[in-house]
């Protein structure tokens, strides 16, 4: 019987398919047969289960196994976790079966580090590298979802442009690390408004979307009044000097007429232009598309 065990945080190791441990069952780094091959990053054989005291050749033991060996899942100098086999039989495996299972296990690690790999590359092309949220790519995806979701079971959603008032002043005057500062500081203000099914993305250089989902538009215009207050409230001090960030916000909410992701985006932008255009600082709501559907 095989059994692929990767390494948890640092804690554990996870058995994933062995009826003798239960799949849920995490086996400690310290005092256990794969925790010494992980920590050794050597293959290792236990030729009779029944003289180990270590707690998964005890458990592999009293399921009836005789014997087992471990190769660490090794990817450079990192050991990515351990492929472990058993038998029922005691001092059955030999060398030449140690060389293959580590052979295997080579494989499983290559794979692995491979699939981290692209996993890695998929966040990258769909995050910004500044805030960490979603960027202008992930954001048209994720609307796109939103607009499936609304078609066939009728979810509302609202759509919201904020643009920072006079960015390009604050980065002349300030510098752009006040500027990259600021732009954090922004995102973590916006997030702590937001519920989990919410969505903000970085979609230009001081321009963020915010999809509210399940909200009237009284609610939304709450959630956004708040969240433009916060901002004009909070302090921002970079070099011992204080920072104003203001921000203008236009919304807009789903309706039958949208299509695609287009006119939402310029209905909110409407809303934006017109939020700037009367003072900056201020919320502005599109009701264009519902006012053309009445």
């Amino acid at each position: 019987t095989a059994t692929f065990r990767k390494s948890l945080q640092g804690k554990g190791l996870r058995n994933l398919s062995l009826k003798a441990i239960p799949t849920d069952f995490l086996v400690p780094i310290a005092q256990s047969f794969v925790g010494r091959a992980f920590d050794t990053q050597q293959l290792i054989i236990c030729d009779d289960l029944s003289q180990s005291d270590e707690i998964d050749c005890v458990m592999l033991s009293s399921s009836g196994m005789g014997t087992c060996m471990d190769a660490p899942l090794m990817h450079g100098k990192a050991c990515l976790g351990t492929l472990n086999v058993a038998h029922n039989q005691t001092h059955f495996y030999t060398k030449e079966q140690a060389s293959q299972l580590q052979c295997i296990a080579n494989w499983i690690a290559l794979n692995i580090a491979l699939h981290i790999q692209v996993m890695k590359m998929e966040h990258l092309a769909k995050t910004d590298d500044l805030t960490g949220i979603p960027n202008r790519r992930e954001f048209m995806r994720e609307i796109e979802n939103r607009l499936s979701d609304y078609r066939t079971q009728g979810i509302k959603f609202h759509v919201a442009i904020l643009d920072l008032d006079h960015f390009k002043k604050l980065n002349d005057k300030y510098g752009h690390d006040a500027g990259d500062k600021s732009l954090i500081h922004v995102v973590n203000t916006i997030k702590g408004h937001l519920r989990d099914y919410d969505l903000l993305a970085r979609v230009g250089g001081e321009e963020f979307a915010i999809v509210l989902r399940r909200r009237s538009s009284q609610e939304a215009l709450d959630t956004l009044e708040t969240i433009r207050n916060a901002l004009e409230s909070t302090v921002m001090k970079h070099s011992g000097l204080e920072m104003p960030i203001t921000a203008s916000i236009g919304v807009t909410q789903v309706c039958s007429v949208d299509n695609s992701f287009e006119p939402l985006i310029k209905r909110a932008d409407l809303a934006l232009y017109k939020a700037k255009e009367t003072g900056r600082n201020r919320v502005e709501i599109n009701h264009e598309a519902q006012n053309k559907k009445r």
